[in-house]
Parts: C-alpha cells; structure tokens; sequence
C-alpha cells in the first residue's frame, strides 16, 4: 500500500487549523533514544517526600512497566495509582489541557463569593488551583468517580490550607445537584470519559446558574494519528474487513470541535470561547508507549477491543509494534501529536 492509499483512510475532520505542536516530553524530559525494553518512569526519593508514598508510587510504576498491555487490567484504587496518576499522568497528560482551561478562567467574570463545580477531578488537577484563583471568598467542589483520587484530592487540600475547597465521589450523570447553584463548571479532558456525554452535561447545565460559565477541555479525534493510521494500514493489509470497520466506529465517536460545539449548544449553552492547541507525547519505543499509564489508562481498553480475539490481537500488535521500533530506531523515538479545544460556554 502507497502512503498516499495509507493517509486515505481518514474520513474525518482533521482539525488542522489547531497550531503546530509544543513537546510534552513523557516520563520526566527524559530524551527520546532507541532503547530496548521498557522505560519506565523513575520516582527519586527526595528527603521532604513521605517514604511510603515513594514506595507506594514505585510499586504502581512496575504495575505498568510488567503488565501485558494487551490483557492487563488495572485497580485504580490500588496501593500507590493515585499517587502515580500525579507524578506522571497530571504532568503529561492532563496539564497542557489545564494551562487553557485556567488562563480561560482568568478572563471570565469571577464574582468574589462564586461557587464552582469541578467535574471528573482526578486528584485534585486543577481543582486546588482553581480555588487559588478564586480566593477566599469563593467555594470550590471536586466531583471524580475515583475513590481513590477523592480521597488524595482531600489531603492535599487539607495540607494546602485550603478550606475553600471539598470533594465528592460519584458519577456526574447520576448526582443529584441543585439547579441554578454554581457560577463556574470546569471540567479538565473529563468529556471523553463520560459513558453517556449527552446527560453529563445536561447534569452539568443544570447546575450552572443562569449567565454562568462551562468550561471544558477535551482532545480531538485526530489526537495519536500516528498510531491511528498505522493500526488501520495494518488491519488492511491482513483483511480484517470488521475490525477496521470497528476502529473507524471508535475514532467516529470522539469528538471534533463541530461536534462538541453543538453537543453543548444541545444543553442550552451559547459557546464563545473556543481555543484549539496541540502538543506532543514522546516515547522511547514501542514498549515505552503501550505500558506508559497515560496510554495504558487512556486509550489502550478502547484500541485493544477492536481486536477481540486475543491471539489475533497479539499478531495484529506485534506488527504494530515491530513498524513503531522502525520508526524509533530511524527516528531516535516516537512522537504522537494531540490536538485538543477548550470551549467555554454561557448558560441563557
């Protein structure tokens, strides 16, 4: 197949006014270099960090770095997964989509006594800076599925001294919040993640009062184009006619900036913000971006089922893989560009 057969594939948006991409370097700036076996990120133990946690922390690294990518399952309440998802997903993940949420927030209107709802939380990424920004007179309330990361979320409000700030576990689509209570919702890369998109944010547009603001950060379909395209040139090439439909269903689902301008719009929101940005995910190898958390956590359930039989799978990844080590090899590592929009919206 000619590369211009392989870039054929692609029927959708492509987003390409967003700018060029700025690097996020994976597992702590490391430079990108061609080497063999997994690279995972490794925690030094600082005299001001709690032992346990250090210890913790490096016990859920080796989970990911072990782990069979293809099968594995992870307890995101296990011993040490919250405090990963600080060292590592926060800074090279969650982040850049942050930085735009919060200099959005900084232009919008802030009455000094506001209340704001946070959604899909984490561990408190970038609820407690929100508070910050909100100061004193403003109350602030961080909403996640996760036990675990609630609960991280509070101690590190209650170290921070910031009793403008409480969090609540639960399912945004199934809480019962009052209408017309908030002035801000926020809710950093969280949209994808929803099971039902539609009713989160109906929840959401509930809570919001009148006048008030959403703000939302979320990557765009073409986010890993990448890895997208040679997963589907691969699955041609072996005539995998229902798996490659399979993945065109799944990349189909994910949002464009038409789409989740409209899905908002739907609620009763008017978008007038709208802020597109890309960055760039780097990774040693192929084994270093299938274990790293931010893939395994993010991506990697959805693109594995679109080879349900796992025999089948491990054909169609180890070609995959053997094209990625390629690349890095010619190339001294990989790199993925995510695109990604922010959209702030008032509720009338």
């Amino acid at each position: 197949m000619s590369s211009q057969d392989y870039l054929s594939w692609w029927p959708f948006a492509d987003d390409a006014d967003t700018p060029p991409a700025r690097p996020a370097p994976m597992f702590g700036n490391r430079a990108p270099t061609p080497a063999a076996g997994p690279t995972p990120p490794l925690i030094p133990t600082t005299p001001t960090e709690d032992p346990l946690e250090s210890a913790a922390l490096r016990e859920a690294v080796q989970v990911f770095a072990n782990a069979d990518y293809l099968t594995a399952t992870y307890d995101l309440n296990a011993r040490g997964m919250a405090e990963l998802y600080d060292a590592v997903v926060v800074p090279q993940w969650s982040r850049p989509f942050a930085e735009v949420l919060l200099s959005q927030l900084l232009v919008l209107p802030r009455p000094a006594d506001a209340r704001v709802l946070d959604v899909a939380c984490g561990t408190g990424y970038p609820t407690l800076d929100i508070a910050r920004m909100m100061g004193q007179g403003a109350t602030v309330l961080g909403v996640d599925l996760w036990r675990a990361a609630i609960e991280r979320g509070r101690r590190k409000a209650a170290e921070a001294w910031l009793r403008t700030v409480t969090f609540q576990q639960g399912d945004i689509a199934h809480l019962t919040l009052p209408e017309n209570e908030f002035d801000i919702v926020t809710c950093n890369v969280g949209y994808t993640s929803f099971a039902d998109r539609s009713r989160a944010l109906a929840v959401m547009t509930r809570a919001l009062k009148p006048d008030g603001w959403m703000v939302l950060t979320m990557p765009l379909q073409t986010a890993c184009r990448e890895f997208l395209d040679l997963y589907h040139n691969v699955l041609s090439e072996l005539q995998l006619t229902t798996c490659t439909d399979a993945l065109v269903a799944l990349v189909r689902g994910k949002p464009t900036v038409s789409t989740a301008r409209a899905n908002l719009e739907r609620t009763g929101l008017h978008v007038e913000r709208e802020v597109t940005d890309r960055f760039t995910l780097r990774f040693a190898d192929a084994r270093d971006f299938f274990t790293s958390p931010v893939i395994a956590l993010g991506f990697m359930v959805g693109w594995r089922a679109i080879v349900p039989d796992v025999a089948l799978r491990r054909l169609v990844f180890n070609e995959i893989e053997r094209r990625l080590n390629l690349r890095s090899a010619e190339e001294g590592g990989l790199s993925f560009e995510v695109p990604y929009l922010c959209l702030g919206a008032r509720k009338v």
